[in-house]
């Protein structure tokens, strides 16, 4: 039984590529379908920027993870507790 528990381990790794988004600042949503998972954020009110905690982070090989940000002077500030 542990012998294949290590056999999956990695495939679900790569499906949790992110987990436990928190908006500290201004909000914030995820989806993921697939390899791919896209952020969409909004800045605070009165600032261009969101502060996003995460409980993990990760980008495994062959995915991809997208921000969308309202604009090209937003910034998304990302902290991994």
């Amino acid at each position: 039984m542990s012998v294949a528990a290590a056999f999956l381990a990695p495939n679900n790794l790569a499906r949790a590529q992110t987990s436990g988004l928190q908006a500290i600042h201004g909000s914030a949503s995820q989806t993921t379908q697939g390899n791919k998972t896209v952020i969409t954020t909004q800045n605070g009110a009165g600032t261009s920027h969101s502060v996003l905690n995460w409980q993990s982070f990760s980008v495994p090989s062959g995915s991809v993870t997208q921000f969308n940000q309202p604009s090209a002077n937003s910034t998304a500030i990302n902290r991994v507790l």
